[in-house]
């Protein structure tokens, strides 16, 4: 791992307390930011606290898995129990969650950098910015999935990161229990190498690391005799499978402001047009069978969303999807050239597992997936070198308009 400098923890660690301690002392949130936690959250929060130490864990106000908030009921016997309090408290979880990020970006390829952008551009994003002033579960699983991911990133894997990347993986499902979708990531990452005859010792280690996660989440499903407590189990009942589609339209959107970096890797790999056309129209076939509508109300639902509901709409679906999907699919052929080219399928791996995994959401908002894709984003792109002079303008240009977007929301 490359030598540690301290000066990237500290100043991202400034601008996140001089953002987030300034926000949640202005109180400034509006109604519709705020819903969740008021509805869910909280609530779930004060009523695990109030039956410390034997909270009722088999039906409460959230439809996640319990354990952020058994934490911040543990910590209301240190900071009492004032929605402020409680908000500083979980910011806690937002700058573990930048800083873990930018180790993670940094051991990539030892570039400190563009991993402080990266992590600027995250920080800046409404869809981390917002979960970081109130409480909610978005930045605190994102913690636990992406050290997860880091522990599990070195060529030659050593015994003490399985057993945390295990422990890490448990942190995340009982975070959030969509977050299962690291198990593939650990049986891809724990396989057997290539030659070793499959035995019970080597299917042994391939599996362990699973199984504390594997045990728990099957423990909670029985006893919600589903995979939600009782109150949100119509939830269970709806699925999402325009949510590939929608991350990778996401994906479309940012990688145009790195435009550069992906042209850069089109000269360098010299995609074959056959197959990416054959991988393009697969994309758009799965678009017409299954129409991209909103499922979310548009303030909640992103930005992307406000955008599709004010053009028109094609077999059902907003144009602007039609137009994004062949973008991000171009931009997902080209980081997983780049990435397998030297034997990395950490991404392609990952990528996959979670954007099918999003199928079991109920809604598709877009502050589910802006952080995680970003984070995808900034690992495949780490090592690329653009070849056009200013080629970081045009990220540039996308932390202004995050920034911007605070000023104007949140000071003016």
């Amino acid at each position: 791992m490359p030598r540690t400098s301290l000066w990237p923890y500290l100043f991202l660690t400034t601008v996140f307390l001089g953002l987030t301690l300034t926000l949640v002392a202005k109180q400034g949130i509006a109604p519709h930011e705020t819903y969740d936690e008021s509805v869910y959250h909280y609530p779930t929060v004060l009523a695990f606290a109030h039956d410390l130490p034997q909270p009722n864990l088999t039906d409460y106000q959230s439809a996640t898995t319990p354990l952020y908030h058994l934490t911040l009921a543990g910590l209301t016997l240190v900071v009492g129990t004032s929605i402020l309090s409680l908000r500083l408290a979980s910011a806690g979880f937002s700058l573990a969650c930048i800083l873990i990020i930018y180790t993670f970006l940094r051991q990539r390829k030892g570039r400190s950098g563009p991993a402080v952008f990266f992590c600027l551009l995250i920080l800046f994003s409404p869809y981390f910015l917002g979960p970081a002033i109130r409480l909610g579960t978005d930045n605190a699983a994102v913690v636990w999935v992406v050290l997860t991911l880091m522990l599990l990133e070195p060529i030659k894997l050593p015994r003490p990161n399985v057993f945390a990347a295990a422990l890490s993986m448990l942190f995340a499902v009982l975070t959030r229990q969509i977050n299962a979708w690291l198990a593939a990531v650990m049986l891809w990452r724990m396989k057997p190498a290539k030659g070793t005859p499959l035995s019970v010792t080597s299917l042994w280690k391939m599996l362990w690391p699973i199984l504390p996660a594997t045990v728990v989440l099957t423990a909670f499903f029985i006893l919600w005799r589903g995979p939600t407590p009782p109150a949100f189990i119509s939830h269970s009942r709806h699925l999402s499978p325009q949510a590939p589609i929608y991350i990778v339209s996401l994906l479309a959107v940012y990688g145009l402001f790195f435009f550069p970096w992906f042209l850069t890797l089109w000269h360098q790999y010299q995609p074959r047009l056959s197959v990416l056309a054959l991988f393009i129209s697969t994309g758009l076939a799965l678009l017409a069978l299954t129409s991209l509508s909103p499922l979310t109300r548009t303030e909640t639902g992103g930005m992307l969303w406000l955008l599709a509901e004010h053009l028109p709409r094609l077999a059902g679906t907003s144009l602007i999807f039609w137009l994004l999907l062949p973008i991000g699919l171009i931009w997902l052929y080209l980081l997983g050239c780049h990435l397998t080219s030297s034997n990395d399928y950490l991404f392609p791996v990952a990528f996959i597992a979670w954007a099918l995994s999003n199928i079991l959401n109920a809604k598709i908002y877009q502050r589910y997936f802006d952080t995680l894709l970003l984070v995808f984003l900034g690992y495949a792109l780490m090592d690329v070198k653009p070849n056009r002079k200013m080629a970081w303008l045009s990220p540039a240009v996308l932390l202004l308009a995050f920034a911007l977007r605070v000023l104007l929301r949140y000071y003016l």
